[in-house]
C-alpha cells in the first residue's frame, strides 16, 4: 500500500531550511539597517543574504506543498471504489440449493 506522510529526514530538512531562511532574513535586515556610503559592502551582504533567505523559504514552502498535494492525491485514490466486503463462508445448504452439490 502507499506509505503515509514524509519521513523524518524530510521533516528535518524542511525545518532546517526554514530556520536558516529566517536567520538569513534577520542578517539581511540587520545589515540593511547599517548601510551607509562608507559601509556600502553591508548593502551587498544584505542583498545576497535576502536572496538566500527567499530561496530557502521558497524551497521549504514548495516541499511542504508537495507533501500536502501528495497526501491529497493519495486520499483521493483511497476514496475511489467501494469499501472491501468480506464474503461469508458458503454453507452446504446454499450449495445444494444452487445445484452445485447433491
Amino acid at each position: 500500500m502507499i506509505p503515509g506522510g514524509p519521513n523524518l529526514r524530510a521533516i528535518i530538512r524542511i525545518n532546517v531550511q526554514i530556520v536558516f531562511g529566517l536567520v538569513f532574513a534577520g542578517v539581511a535586515w540587520l545589515s540593511w539597517q547599517n548601510v551607509s556610503v562608507l559601509w556600502w559592502q553591508l548593502g551587498l551582504i544584505a542583498i545576497l543574504t535576502a536572496a538566500a533567505a527567499v530561496g530557502l523559504l521558497t524551497t521549504a514552502v514548495g516541499e511542504i506543498k508537495g507533501f500536502v498535494m501528495r497526501d491529497l492525491r493519495v486520499n483521493a485514490y483511497r476514496r475511489q471504489g467501494a469499501t472491501p466486503k468480506s464474503d461469508g463462508l458458503v454453507s452446504s445448504d446454499a450449495l445444494r440449493s444452487e445445484g452445485v452439490i447433491k
